[in-house]
């Protein structure tokens, strides 16, 4: 594989996405409801990010993340491609 198209697979765009979008890059290995779940229970369970998320729009139900969301979210939880889930 060539290093362009390598770095090309482990780029993250910062946009707005879906909940359930963005919690499958998190969690690829599971059903998309349970990926969600995860990542809410990741993001409630951080009480600093959700009081920021907050401060910026993100709402219980909220369908989609801006791109300020995402932003927070990835500084707070890593890039999705190096994000490892240990369920416990």
């Amino acid at each position: 594989m060539s290093q362009t198209k390598q770095d090309e697979s482990c780029l993250f765009l910062v946009r707005a996405y879906g909940v359930q979008e963005l919690a499958i890059l998190y969690f690829p290995d599971v059903l998309p409801s349970s990926a969600t779940r995860h990542l809410t229970r990741l993001i409630r369970g951080d009480g600093e990010l959700l009081d920021k998320l907050t401060k910026i729009g993100y709402r219980r139900g909220s369908r989609s993340y801006t791109p300020a969301m995402v932003r927070l979210i990835v500084r707070y939880l890593g890039h999705p491609q190096h994000y490892i889930y240990a369920d416990d």
